[in-house]
């Protein structure tokens, strides 16, 4: 179905995806080659365990009532005894509709909640008043495939010292503000291109200044957390990447043709890494 273009508040997730629109995660699928976007569309990946992780990680923080009616930790017990299997048996019945977790995996998520509720701007930004999960749809126009209808969904919707901003949560390895860092992840996983798409997305449905702050945690003790916000070249960056691929699709989507790689010889070199590598290599004992 195609969604209304404006905000949509309290859409089901199950909702958002049915909507026929591009979101971020369709465009940077596109990243490797328009058959690489294709497959992503029509044969989506299974949720991984670490997914999951982080889809119950953002109902923890996000909406409490949610993970707590959604959620469950998995009792310890011996599932090779016939008291263990009984246990395990009721455990089940009692929690059909609801997704488990294993006990240090729903003690982590505990752990990564209440580190973000105990940092205090990540604190501010949740208990703004504002909007949770805040779905919009706005339109694109495209150069040769005309308008493009996108979408997005923000994690939160609030005002932080006198500004609207979009927040969005991040599980991670390294919260850190340096080099190796959080600022790593956001290579890594195009996180400029999705700050550029969210606020360019909302842009178009009310013009305004926005900013859009990460409220990052690590995975494990002592869940550390920062809130870190890219500098304009990153969203310009960003905003160019998205621009780049969203044409891509659309080409692809109005020519029904899905490319792989280009048709050349391509010319490659080692990386940086490999050439320091190599260099400081002996050759000289080295027998031909």
């Amino acid at each position: 179905m195609k969604p209304e273009v404006g905000l949509h508040k309290a859409t089901e997730f199950s909702l958002y995806l049915a909507w026929e629109a591009v979101s971020r995660s369709d465009v940077s699928n596109f990243e490797r080659s328009s058959a690489h976007g294709r497959l992503a569309m029509t044969r989506p990946s299974a949720a991984t365990s670490a997914m999951k992780l982080g889809t119950a990680t953002h109902a923890a923080i996000l909406e409490p009532e949610t993970f707590e009616a959604g959620w469950v930790a998995a009792p310890k017990v011996d599932r090779r005894t016939k008291a263990g299997r009984e246990t395990w048996a009721k455990f089940e019945a009692a929690n059909a509709t609801r997704e488990v977790l294993r006990a240090e995996e729903f003690a982590q998520v505990e752990g990564m909640r209440d580190a973000v509720h105990a940092h205090p701007i990540a604190q501010q930004l949740l208990a703004a008043p504002g909007a949770v999960e805040l779905s919009f749809v706005w339109e694109r126009n495209v150069e040769g495939a005309g308008t493009i209808l996108c979408k997005g969904r923000a994690d939160r919707f609030t005002v932080f010292d006198g500004s609207p901003v979009i927040v969005d949560v991040k599980t991670t390895e390294d919260a850190s503000p340096t080099a190796d860092g959080f600022v790593r992840s956001c290579a890594k996983f195009g996180y400029a291109l999705q700050a550029a798409w969210y606020l360019d997305g909302m842009a178009a449905i009310a013009p305004g200044e926005r900013r859009f702050l990460f409220v990052a945690v690590e995975k494990k003790p002592p869940y550390a957390v920062a809130v870190h916000e890219l500098d304009q070249w990153s969203l310009n960056s960003g905003r160019i990447q998205y621009e780049r691929l969203l044409a891509r699709y659309a080409r692809a989507m109005t020519t029904d043709t899905w490319e792989g790689y280009p048709n050349q010889v391509h010319q490659i070199e080692l990386p940086v890494w490999a050439r320091r590598q190599m260099e400081g290599d002996e050759f000289d004992d080295v027998i031909y």
